[in-house]
């Protein structure tokens, strides 16, 4: 019978000595309901009843190829950076020109449809104060745009006042109207 997963380290703990008293209480309680636990604490306590039954001479000394082994060892368990993981990975599967190249030619594209596409407008906002010719046309006449109106307003009443009788006397192009009555029934002027 397996103990419960979520109880084994705490077994091993316990097997230790390494629990509070309270902590050691409730699971000797789980321990005394559970015959999967019961049986894995009684298999840890054997072994560790037997590791400490052995005593290690104190003087063993390990030799320099031990540790130049032991170095090499940690040294490829350390981990790589992704570049190198990647190399490694298609140097073993030895993809050969024929996969290399189209894969490449993706990875190309990607990029370059993600410089494409992150690209954004930069747009600037008139400074406080600022007139309102910096975002002056071709005549020297600023657009009618609120950004404009806002920056003639803060610059004086006079330049807003300015800027609004021009747009007001300014000809714009004849539009045909439309209302609902002419749309529905066509137009009956005759």
């Amino acid at each position: 019978m397996k103990p419960c997963s979520r109880k084994r380290k705490r077994i091993a703990w316990l097997s230790l000595g390494l629990l509070s008293d309270a902590e050691a209480r409730d699971l000797r309680s789980h321990i005394e309901t559970c015959e999967g636990c019961r049986s894995y604490l009684a298999e840890i306590s054997r072994v560790n009843q037997r590791l400490e039954a052995v005593k290690a001479p104190d003087d063993i000394r390990a030799s320099a190829d031990f540790h130049r082994r032991l170095a090499r060892a940690l040294r490829a368990e350390a981990p790589r950076p992704f570049w190198e993981s990647l190399a490694a990975f298609l140097r073993a599967r030895n993809p050969g020109w024929r996969t290399a190249i189209p894969a490449l030619g993706v990875i190309a594209v990607a990029v370059v449809a993600w410089t494409l596409l992150a690209r954004r407008p930069v747009i600037t906002a008139p400074r406080p104060g600022a007139a309102p010719a910096a975002a002056a046309s071709a005549k020297g006449v600023p657009p009618p745009t609120l950004a404009n109106y806002m920056a003639a307003a803060n610059h004086s009443l006079d330049d807003f006042d300015a800027l609004l009788t021009r747009e007001g006397n300014r000809k714009s192009a004849r539009l045909a109207v439309y209302t609902a009555s002419l749309l529905e029934y066509g137009d009956r002027r005759e």
